[in-house]
């Protein structure tokens, strides 16, 4: 689980723009306003949605977008719960994105949550 290359988002990704869309421009005269957005899309294109964080484009400086860690008891415990045939672990796995600073996923017993702590 603490490794980048088993977590994937379907989220927009952030433009050159700054903007997760294209932003609206008037066509001048006889100029048809397919081939203006087709232009944009491509001086500024979208990335792919469902993809692994892995391959998303670098932060400032050079540093990856995503943290991953593992927080608390990363033993597994076989025993810990009859209930249950497979060994347990109580670790907290937490992925932090540094391009939408704020944005926090946590995963533990197969269960994930998200949060988002800003003003974007």
């Amino acid at each position: 689980m603490g490794t980048k290359d088993n977590w994937c988002h379907y989220t927009k990704n952030i433009l050159q723009c700054g903007r997760i869309s294209h932003k609206e421009v008037e066509p001048v005269e006889e100029e048809d306003p397919e081939d203006l957005k087709k232009k944009q899309e491509a001086k500024d294109p979208f990335e792919k949605r469902l993809k692994q964080i892995n391959t998303d484009s670098s932060v400032v400086g050079g540093i990856s977008a995503w943290m991953v860690r593992s927080h608390g008891d990363s033993e597994f415990y076989a025993n810990a719960n009859p209930a249950h045939k497979i060994a347990q672990q109580y670790s907290v796995v937490t992925c932090k994105s540094l391009l939408w600073p704020g944005a926090v996923t946590f995963f533990s017993r197969a269960r994930w949550t998200q949060i988002y702590v800003g003003d974007g």
